[in-house]
């Protein structure tokens, strides 16, 4: 079920943060350092694990992974395999929810960001990217990687621990999928969108909001 939905002025996205009431506190102990960018400098995602069967060590987005797969194996079907059915490990992080999980999320506008909104069907479809590996998503100490972009929509994961941190590609996903559900807004057309961030007791936190790409 959804949280969230509200009709989204006639004038734009640009009205989307009037659409909401007040603005929401962070966690306690937890900040979001700057205004309108990211946590922590921007670095590139590693990838370790299998895709559609196929061994990989790669960087960079969750749709760069897919290309390099593709590239590398021809026969590799990424359409097919993400209309498949969720892998069982994904399921099997989804345990973790009460343990780890800061809920509910922040969602935009909150203190400390500038954030645009991000189309919650592209959102969506990085989700199901996730969903469909069985690999860990790499972030170094103290940064961001951007996990998933596309037609302008992208998912952060950002770690606040003095070390890297490599968790689950489909428990990063099931962070995007909780804000799609909690914050998302729809225009008059019935199209979604959403903007927030969710933080993990392990010191790592997922973002969702628009980008370049």
């Amino acid at each position: 079920m959804m949280f969230a939905t509200t009709i989204m002025a006639l004038v734009g996205l640009s009205a989307l943060p009037m659409a909401l009431a007040g603005v929401a506190p962070l966690p306690k102990g937890l900040s979001v350092r700057t205004e309108a960018s990211l946590p922590y400098p921007l670095g590139v995602m590693t990838v370790t694990g299998t895709v559609g069967g196929h061994e990989i060590q790669l960087n960079g987005t969750i749709q760069d992974v897919y290309a390099q797969v593709k590239k590398a194996h021809p026969d590799f079907d990424a359409g097919a395999l993400v209309n498949a059915h969720k892998l069982a490990i994904r399921e099997d992080e989804d345990g973790l929810v009460g343990r780890n999980k800061i809920q509910p999320g922040l969602c935009c506008p909150f203190a400390g960001q500038n954030w645009n909104w991000a189309d919650a069907g592209r959102i969506q479809e990085g989700v199901q990217y996730l969903d469909h590996v069985q690999a860990l998503c790499g972030v170094g100490p103290r940064s961001c990687v951007r996990v998933s972009c596309s037609w302008r929509s992208a998912i952060y994961l950002c770690n606040d621990n003095d070390y890297g941190i490599t968790p689950n590609c489909g428990y990063i996903g099931s962070y995007a999928s909780d804000l799609i559900n909690q914050c998302v807004l729809y225009n008059p057309i019935g199209q979604g969108y959403v903007c927030g961030q969710e933080f993990d007791t392990d010191r790592y936190n997922v973002i969702v909001r628009e980008d370049s790409c």
